[in-house]
């Protein structure tokens, strides 16, 4: 687990690229996890990301019927890129 300033440079860095972009999909590669993931994740998609916001060490990604929260761990790696490059 990263410690508070790691988390807060990775969230003043995602901000602008994040921010106002729409989710398009939303891909769950490991569902087992601490807490099951809800299906009502799914109703993310379609959803314009307005604020990137940390709380402790989660970021939290506010959209207007949801927040879902993002645990960053040393291992993980997210990539962030437009549609168009893909």
């Amino acid at each position: 687990m990263p410690e508070l300033p790691e988390v807060e440079v990775t969230r003043m860095g995602i901000t602008p690229h994040v921010v106002g972009q729409t989710v398009t999909k939303i891909i769950i590669r490991n569902a087992r996890l601490r807490w099951p993931i809800p299906d009502a994740i799914k109703n993310i998609e379609g959803q314009v990301i307005r604020k990137v916001v940390r709380r402790a060490k989660y970021l939290l990604l506010e959209t207007d019927i949801a927040t879902p929260l993002f645990i960053l761990v040393c291992q993980a790696v997210y990539v962030f890129c437009p549609q168009a490059l893909w």
